[in-house]
């Protein structure tokens, strides 16, 4: 990695991920905590140091919207993803399906032979339990029905619609009032 004063400081990230298609390198400043590094962050650039020591491991100058991370990647150019990680080992097919993004099965058998992605033929995804909450539906609320006003004003019910385009007043939005007695 470079260091801000321009000396070259050798470096190992742990824990890579390495996707081909990808077209930047992401780092993530959580991992890195876990390994005793903070991310310092100013408005034109991050600073990586030790949080044992304070030394300074590295930094990133701000581009675009993004912090690009001063060091010089030794892997080739195009490597498999479990070649990467793993070598010579089958991969839990569980561990593919979380490392990109809870994809299917389906998926995951069609990566395979593009992306060296390996896990045993006959495996199954196990039960994931972040796909079932993503695929949750809240459960209604109501256990009955909704008793009616004995009174006006007594029971109102309301309800917001939008956004739609600008009305001629500028509007994107509307309510509903119903007065459960009328």
């Amino acid at each position: 990695m470079l260091l801000p004063n321009g000396q070259s400081r050798p470096g190992i990230l742990m824990e890579v991920l390495y996707v081909p298609s990808f077209q930047k390198n992401l780092f993530s400043s959580a991992k890195a905590a876990q390994f005793n590094v903070e991310t310092l962050i100013t408005k034109n650039q991050s600073v990586l140091r030790s949080s044992i020591n304070r030394e300074t491991l590295g930094y990133a100058i701000l581009s675009d919207g993004l912090y690009i991370l001063q060091c010089q990647q030794k892997l080739p150019s195009r490597q498999s993803l479990s070649t990467i990680t793993k070598p010579n080992q089958f991969d839990s097919i569980d561990l593919w399906h979380q490392h990109l993004g809870h994809i299917s099965e389906a998926r995951l058998r069609l990566l395979a032979p593009t992306y060296g992605l390996h896990f045993q033929e006959n495996a199954k995804l196990k039960f994931c339990l972040a796909c079932a909450l993503g695929k949750a539906k809240r459960a209604l609320t109501s256990k009955g029905p909704i008793p009616l006003a004995n009174q006006p004003l007594q029971l109102i019910s309301t309800d917001i619609f939008g956004p739609f385009p600008p009305s001629i007043e500028g509007a994107h939005y509307y309510y509903t009032f119903v007065d459960s007695h009328s």
